[in-house]
């Protein structure tokens, strides 16, 4: 038995302005399945790290070995272990669950698109307390409601929010592994998709690496970055 899901560190990360600029311009559909398949593999990797250095063991309980029955091999079932085993917070198990229900809803069905009542319901985790984090974030929520277009952002924000938080946590539980300068977000800075503006915060909870705000921006379409440090007190 071997190891046969991609390797999300060795395969499949990337930096966030690489994330942007390849997933950044996916229709809905397929960016909600690129953004949960990565994920996945990120959290499989990450699990196999916190468990015994038992490789054939760690591979079938974990369905390293693409066997879709094993007892936590599927997306779901590692965002929960993830959530018990301490690799995320509590308070973000509704932004993994929410892209999980997107997932499902846009997979098993033909006529579906981001304003939908199905997709409508999984994006609510997604907005989650935005309000708690400004008047810019009330906007943008609101406008996912009514806008594809900044429902889909919505979409990528979490995404790229969330891959780099692992990052960090790869970084953590592996330190014999070199974290490239990538990983670490810069104060203040604010990213967007190839060819897209940006606008400038000045956030007073700007102030660490992990707290950065920012925007994404697609014609008249703009979604502040998560700030899911001041949100959840997630810190990797």
């Amino acid at each position: 038995m071997t190891w046969q899901i991609e390797r999300w560190s060795a395969d499949v990360h990337k930096t966030t302005e690489e994330l942007l600029r390849e997933y950044g311009s996916l229709g809905p559909r397929e960016l909600t399945v690129v953004a949960c398949a990565v994920l996945d593999v990120a959290l499989a990797e990450l699990l196999s790290l916190r468990l015994i250095d038992d490789p054939g063991e760690c591979e079938s309980f974990l369905g390293l070995d693409e066997d879709g029955r094993a007892p936590v091999g599927t997306f779901g079932a590692r965002v929960q272990l993830a959530y018990l085993a301490g690799v995320i917070p509590k308070g973000l198990l509704p932004f993994f669950q929410g892209l999980k229900a997107l997932r499902n809803a846009m997979a098993h069905r033909v006529n579906i698109h981001l304003l939908t009542p199905q997709a409508q319901k999984a994006l609510d985790k997604l907005r989650g307390d935005l309000d708690r984090l400004g008047p810019d974030f009330v906007a943008a929520a609101h406008r996912s409601r009514t806008d594809e277009e900044t429902a889909r952002l919505l979409v990528l924000n979490t995404f790229a929010v969330l891959e780099h938080g692992l990052a960090r946590q790869l970084a953590s539980l592996r330190p014999e592994i070199r974290v490239p300068p990538h990983i670490r977000l810069h104060r203040r800075r604010h990213l967007a998709p190839s060819g897209a503006g940006t606008r400038s915060s000045r956030s007073p909870s700007a102030t660490t690496a992990w707290r950065t705000r920012g925007a994404y921006c697609a014609g008249r379409a703009a979604l502040p970055l998560l700030d899911l440090a001041e949100l959840t007190g997630w810190n990797p």
